[in-house]
């Protein structure tokens, strides 16, 4: 899917590049099947044209030449990519004891619950690859191919966890993390020529900060008292936009689920010793709906956590 990652849709999502290659493809897609098995024809909206022309569309490939098996016989394998080397240039070893920039991607294409057609028994032996399995030669009544196999739905996803990661750690113990991650997930049922389309997009922000011989900002007792061991104030921001629509053939698609998810959390945590740890915290989440079904909800959650480790 990689080839349609920044294929971007209009404003409110409504009209889809993506989704109109889709509908095309699939005169082109039911001429070459029908070229390739004489005797018959495949239905426009048939499960063969259907999920052949989706795969076309949303992985970007010519739908002139794509292979004509719902089972692709290569995987194309995932990637991570790290880097630590900055923290090594001059122009920030002074200032930085680790910069880390993170890339990652993956993406799968799942065929869920899928059953042969009793009308065909030659050829669909147990010890039979799934990519050589005879095709169709069985028609319908109106004269349409009979699948082989029968599909319920097939799903296209990806997801860059990150797309970019950025952690910082200076050399006074400040810690700065930034991360984008995005998500994509298409799901084309057959029963209804219809796909569900999932899009999220997710930022987070994260603020660290340690230091020993933290001054308390008050008196006790008269004396100014001065906290020995670690004081970490730490600060967590993630924002999560999702979207969810309905997009049907000589339709106008349709939203149907999907909000903005803003989370904020600080922290305040002291190590009394080596077995004690006080943590105090603030937690506010408010979650905005985008339809009109569901209500804004938030919520506000605050305390302490006192920890005491038994270990010796």
């Amino acid at each position: 899917m990689l080839r349609t990652t920044f294929v971007r849709d209009n404003a409110g999502g409504s009209d889809s590049r993506l989704f109109e290659r889709f509908v095309s493809y699939r005169e082109i897609i039911q001429s070459r099947l029908n070229t390739e098995n004489p005797g018959g024809e495949f239905a426009l909206n048939g499960q063969t044209v259907l999920g052949l022309s989706f795969l076309a569309a949303y992985s970007g490939r010519d739908p002139n030449t794509i292979a004509l098996n719902p089972f692709p016989n290569i995987p194309i394998p995932n990637f991570r990519v790290d880097y630590d080397g900055l923290s090594k240039l001059p122009l920030f070893s002074d200032i930085f004891s680790s910069i880390n920039i993170t890339h990652a991607y993956n993406s799968f294409y799942e065929v869920s619950n899928f059953s042969n057609s009793l009308l065909y028994q030659d050829g669909l032996e147990l010890f039979n690859r799934i990519q050589n399995i005879p095709g169709a030669t069985l028609t319908n009544e109106f004269g349409e191919f009979i699948p082989v196999f029968v599909l319920n739905q097939v799903i296209l996803a990806e997801r860059f966890a990150p797309l970019i990661g950025i952690n910082l750690l200076t050399k006074d113990r400040l810690n700065i993390g930034l991360e984008y991650n995005t998500e994509r997930n298409l799901g084309l049922n057959f029963s209804n020529a219809q796909i569900t389309e999932q899009r999220s997009r997710d930022f987070g922000f994260d603020l660290g900060y340690t230091k020993a011989g933290v001054k308390i900002p008050f008196k006790i007792q008269g004396r100014q008292e001065v906290l020995n061991n670690d004081l970490t104030v730490r600060l967590t921001t993630r924002i999560v936009d999702t979207n969810q629509l309905q997009r049907r053939i000589g339709e106008a698609s349709t939203v149907t689920n999907g909000n903005i998810n803003i989370q904020l959390r600080p922290t305040v945590s002291y190590v009394v010793n080596q077995n004690l740890n006080l943590t105090l915290y603030f937690d506010r989440t408010i979650n905005e709906p985008r339809v009109t079904t569901a209500f804004r909800r938030s919520a506000t959650a605050f305390g302490g956590q006192l920890r005491f480790n038994l270990a010796q």
